[in-house]
């Protein structure tokens, strides 16, 4: 589905669950507040209420209620997002650790979370690794900069940038001034007690030739782009980890649906969390904060994190 289509499908049901809402808490109102009679029945009511109308009045009640958590409780969580596998490509019995940030949103609409960075650093990764949309507006550098600059992996951190809609208002000092590797069609390399491993990052775009002539077949190679839509052009077997972020799981999803809206190419094809396309693993992330240019909510799309644990000597691709 194109991205208009997504957006008049969100467009069609936010908008009837808000009729709804208007209408239900409007019948309640006027039954509220109608003169009782000397019985104590409400006029016009007979013995009660219509048991339509208690569907409808239970049914805006609900609406609101979830509207309150999407507001004020959902965007406050957090979760850590466990991701475990196996590789040849380390020495049997090394491992090593990454914590995969993304989609921020810091600025206008987004939310400063100040336990962030001490929740990334309690879990003592050797990486981290951040697939872009740091920013709504310019207003989001200074809590970017404090964010990256308390975050304290081992051995290093690498990112890129997302969408031009929100990332073109970063300051681009805030990454090298906070030791992170901003790579745009780069290639960054660390060794981690012992362990070869490439960082590649491609902002919102990839090229396959490029990434062919950066990556080594034999070391543990981390691909890095902020959306899911190009892991079909991933040649087969040559990405270890490719991880993105975009789609915010929907941000706000249904429940036995998932998402109305992922702004992918794909729809809900990778929607979030785990796939394996081509012989390559992906991990789509649910991220952490809100658009600017939608209703800062989150509903059934918890903010996340995802650490990324890989086991030397495992099962290759």
């Amino acid at each position: 589905m194109t991205a208009m289509g997504q957006m008049l499908l969100a467009l069609s049901v936010f908008l009837t669950a808000a009729a709804l809402l208007l209408v239900g808490l409007m019948d309640l109102g006027r039954y509220l507040v109608a003169p009782a009679t000397k019985d104590g029945r409400r006029k016009g009511a007979g013995r009660g209420p219509h048991p339509a109308r208690l569907v409808l009045w239970c049914a805006s009640l609900t609406i609101l209620l979830c509207l309150l958590y999407a507001a004020f409780i959902e965007p406050r969580r957090l979760r850590v997002v466990p991701l475990d596998i196996g590789s040849r490509k380390l020495p049997r019995g090394a491992a090593i650790s990454a914590v995969q940030v993304s989609d921020l949103h810091l600025g206008k609409g987004g939310l400063v979370r100040e336990d962030l960075a001490r929740v990334v650093n309690s879990l003592g990764p050797d990486l981290v690794l951040l697939t872009g949309d740091y920013v709504n507006d310019a207003r989001g550098n200074p809590p970017l900069r404090e964010f990256l600059c308390a975050l304290k992996p081992r051995f290093g951190m690498a990112a890129v940038t997302g969408t031009s809609r929100w990332d073109r208002f970063i300051d681009p000092a805030v990454f090298p001034a906070c030791g992170v590797r901003l790579l745009d069609y780069e290639k960054a390399s660390f060794d981690v007690r012992g362990a070869a491993v490439d960082v590649i990052g491609f902002p919102v775009d990839f090229d396959a030739k490029t990434f062919e002539r950066l990556r080594d077949p034999g070391r543990f190679t981390f691909l890095l782009v902020h959306t899911p839509d190009f892991v079909e052009e991933v040649p087969p077997g040559s990405a270890d980890l490719y991880l993105a972020g975009h789609t915010h799981g929907g941000q706000v999803a249904v429940p036995f649906f998932g998402a109305l809206i992922t702004f992918s190419r794909f729809w809900k094809k990778y929607e979030a969390g785990p796939y394996t396309v081509g012989g390559n693993r992906l991990f789509v992330s649910r991220g952490i904060g809100m658009e600017g240019g939608i209703p800062p909510l989150r509903f059934l799309a918890v903010p996340e994190i995802t650490l990324v644990r890989v086991a030397g000597g495992g099962e290759s691709k």
